[in-house]
C-alpha cells in the first residue's frame, strides 16, 4: 500500500506540471517529425535528384557495346541522362562547355576484346564539373572491372567452351565472350542486402523513442535530490515506508510514465507516418522494459553522487545526447560503428528495427541479453550508491 501511494503521488506531480507533460508527450513526436522530413534525402537519395546530362556515342554494335548500353541505363539511370551525339561532334561540344562530360565507345571494342587485345572507352571532360566527372568515371570503372573479368575467363576457357559445327578459328575468338556468358552467367558476384530497409520515419521513430525513454530517468534522479534537499526524504525515512519501498515506488512511477510516453510515440507514428512496429506489442514491451530500468538506474546513480538537480539534468542530458549520436541515432555515422555496437541505444534500436522488419524475439537474443545484463549491473551499482549516500 505504501508503494502504491508513492507511485500515485509521483504521477500526480508529473500530471500537474504542464511543462513536463509537454516534454514527455509532445517533444518526442515533434523531433521524429522534424528529423524524418529533414533527413528524407539521406534515406531516399534517388528521389528528386537532378540527373547529370552526359554526351554519349556508342559505335560498337557488338556484345560489349550492347552490354555497356544496358549497364549505363540500369546502373546509371538514376544519375545520368545520356544525350546521343555524333562522334565527330562530341569533343567540340564538351570542350565548349555545353556539356560537362562525354563518353565515346570505339567501333571495334567487342572485336578487340574477343581477340584478347586491349581497347579503351574514352571519357572526355570539360573539367568544369568534378561531381559529374567522378560519377561517370566510377560507373565506367565498374563496367571495365566487370568486363575484364569476363574477358579473362573467356581467354582462359576458350579451349573448353562448347562450340557449334562449322566454327572457324577466327569466329571462335570473336564468340568466346558471348559463350562464356551463356555458360557461366553474366553475374559472377551478386550482392544481397541484409537487414531492414527503414524509411526515415521508421528510423527516427525507433531511435528517438529509445532516446526519450532514457531521459525519463532524469525525473527519478531529480526527484530524489529535490526530496533529499527539501527534507522530505528525512520524513520518509522516519515513516513506516522502507527504503526499498521508496526506491520501488520511484521505479514503478517512472515505468508508468515511460510506457505512456512510448505508447504515445508508437500510436502517433503508426497513424501519422504508417510506421510498422511489428505484430507483437508484448515483444516491444520486452525490449523497452530494460531500457526504462537502465534509465531509472542511471538517475539513481547520479542522484547518489550529485547534490544538485540542475547538475544531474545537465550531465545526463550530455550523456544521453552523446550516446545517441555515437550510436547513429540522429544520423548514421559509419566511422563510429565499432563504438556504436556497444551502446544501449544501438542494442535497443537493432531490436526494434528487427521487429519492424518482421522479426521475433528469437532473432534478437544477443541484443536483449546485452540490455538486461546492463540493466542488472547498473541496478546493483545504483542500490549500492543509494545505500551509501543515505548512510553518509
Amino acid at each position: 500500500m505504501n508503494i502504491l501511494s508513492l507511485v500515485l503521488n509521483d504521477l500526480k506531480q508529473t500530471a500537474a506540471n504542464k511543462v513536463t507533460l509537454a516534454l514527455l508527450l509532445v517533444l518526442p513526436v515533434l523531433m521524429i517529425s522534424l528529423l524524418g522530413y529533414a533527413m528524407k534525402p539521406v534515406f531516399q537519395p534517388d528521389k528528386g535528384l537532378k540527373k547529370f546530362s552526359v554526351l554519349y556515342t556508342n559505335q560498337d554494335p557488338g556484345p560489349v557495346g550492347r552490354s555497356l548500353d544496358s549497364f549505363l541505363h540500369s546502373q546509371g539511370g538514376n544519375l545520368l541522362e545520356l544525350v546521343p551525339v555524333d562522334s565527330a561532334a562530341l569533343d567540340s561540344q564538351v570542350l565548349s562547355g555545353k556539356y560537362p562530360v562525354g563518353i565515346s565507345v570505339p567501333p571495334d571494342l567487342s572485336q578487340r576484346l574477343g581477340q584478347g587485345d586491349k581497347s579503351k572507352v574514352e571519357v572526355v571532360s570539360s573539367g568544369r564539373d568534378q561531381v559529374t566527372d567522378k560519377v561517370v568515371r566510377s560507373l565506367l570503372d565498374s563496367f571495365a572491372a566487370y568486363t575484364n573479368t569476363q574477358t579473362a575467363l573467356s581467354q582462359g576457357y576458350q579451349n573448353y567452351l562448347p562450340g557449334t559445327q562449322g566454327d572457324t578459328a577466327s569466329s571462335r575468338a570473336g564468340q568466346n565472350l558471348a559463350r562464356v556468358q551463356s555458360r557461366f552467367g553474366t553475374d559472377f558476384v551478386s550482392v544481397q542486402a541484409s537487414g531492414p530497409a527503414l524509411d526515415p520515419f521508421q528510423f527516427f521513430a525507433a531511435t528517438m523513442l529509445v532516446f526519450f525513454l532514457l531521459t525519463t530517468g532524469m525525473g527519478v534522479g531529480t526527484g530524489i535530490i529535490n526530496e533529499r534537499t527539501s527534507g522530505v526524504m528525512t520524513r520518509i525515512n522516519s515513516s513506516p515506508i522502507k527504503r526499498s519501498e521508496y526506491l520501488l515506488g520511484k521505479i514503478l512511477s517512472n515505468l508508468v510514465i515511460a510506457l505512456v510516453q512510448a505508447s504515445g510515440v508508437i500510436l502517433f507514428t503508426h497513424y501519422a507516418f504508417q510506421v510498422n512496429w511489428g505484430s507483437s506489442p508484448l515483444s516491444i514491451l520486452f525490449i523497452l522494459t530494460p531500457v526504462i530500468f537502465i534509465s531509472s538506474a542511471l538517475g539513481i546513480i547520479f542522484a547518489s553522487i550529485l547534490s544538485s538537480a540542475k547538475a544531474l539534468t545537465s550531465i545526463l542530458s550530455i550523456v544521453f545526447w552523446c550516446m545517441t549520436f555515437v550510436s547513429g541515432g540522429f544520423t548514421p555515422v559509419p566511422v563510429l560503428d565499432p563504438v556504436a555496437r556497444f551502446t544501449v541505444n544501438k542494442w535497443a534500436f537493432n531490436s526494434l528495427s528487427s521487429l519492424m522488419a518482421g522479426g521475433t524475439l528469437s532473432n534478437i537474443t544477443g541484443n536483449l541479453l546485452a540490455l538486461f545484463t546492463t540493466a542488472l549491473i547498473l541496478w546493483l551499482g545504483a542500490i549500492a550508491l543509494y545505500q551509501r549516500r543515505l548512510a553518509a
